[in-house]
């Protein structure tokens, strides 16, 4: 019995010498104030010229919120008219994840 906890004791301290703290996901919040649209479709991207995929829907109004972003990468957004595709959008915007927060204010 004493071996067993002993051997345990050492897997725990030897998980916890040198282990690097994670780097949080960032997230990225998107407020829409904007009288053209009452709301968007939001679509991403890791790549500029896509594919880009629908992500959510925002109202204007509201904030977005898209959470758990990879640090590391770079994303591209683009709010789309509901009914339309990725192509027709009327804000773009592309964000390097740092795990900062990011906001983007659509006006």
């Amino acid at each position: 019995m004493k071996m067993l906890c002993l051997l345990f004791v050492l897997f725990i301290a030897a998980g916890c010498v040198g282990d690097d703290d994670p780097v949080a996901p960032t997230n990225f919040a998107l407020a829409i104030d904007n009288r053209v649209a009452t709301s968007y479709d939001v679509y991403r991207a890791t790549a500029a010229t896509g594919p880009f995929t629908k992500v959510g829907h925002a109202l204007s109004g509201t904030t977005y919120w898209i959470r758990g972003l990879d640090v590391g990468t770079t994303y591209h957004f683009r709010l789309v008219p509901p009914g339309s595709t990725a192509d027709q959008f009327h804000f773009e915007r592309s964000i390097a994840s740092s795990g900062a927060d990011v906001v983007w204010v659509v006006q």
